[in-house]
């Protein structure tokens, strides 16, 4: 895939040992932990702003990129306060913007809130079957996700 190397965050050569994705500005508690226990290269991008610049396009704000042996993962994280139809509606939108660049990976949905939210809603649905469709997986948590790598392997 070719991203942007300039919105890369990491130096996406070295292997971390705990990947974090937080806000940077402070309007969010919500945490998103990658733990690297298998000890892979982890590239992590700037989304919101970076990989995707067009102003009036929700977008969401981290990608991981994950290789695997059989299929590389692709991780869409959002750090929300309160809003969850916004917060699905910048993954959704952040997936089509990317494809085809990542149509062959297996696509992860990541949504920490602030407040538990009511899953609901068929923009809900559809983020649902497509992260499902591709192989991968949607979870949405209150306060912090934190995983081991190998959770998306």
């Amino acid at each position: 895939m070719n991203l942007a190397e300039r919105c890369l965050l990491n130096k996406g050569h070295e292997k971390d040992s705990i990947i974090v994705c937080k806000d940077a500005h402070g309007e969010s508690q919500s945490q998103y932990r990658l733990i690297n226990n298998l000890n892979r290269i982890v590239q992590k991008y700037d989304l919101d702003g970076c990989l995707i610049k067009e102003n009036n396009t929700e977008r969401c704000d981290f990608l991981l990129i994950v290789p695997a042996e059989n299929k590389t993962r692709a991780v869409f994280i959002e750090l929300k306060g309160k809003k969850f139809l916004k917060a699905v509606s910048q993954v959704n939108n952040s997936i089509e913007q990317l494809n085809p660049a990542t149509s062959q990976y297996n696509i992860f949905g990541r949504i920490i809130m602030s407040a538990a939210p009511k899953l609901q809603g068929p923009a809900y649905i559809r983020l649902l079957e497509k992260t499902t469709k591709s192989g991968g997986n949607l979870i949405i948590k209150s306060k912090i996700i934190a995983e081991q790598i190998g959770e998306l392997l």
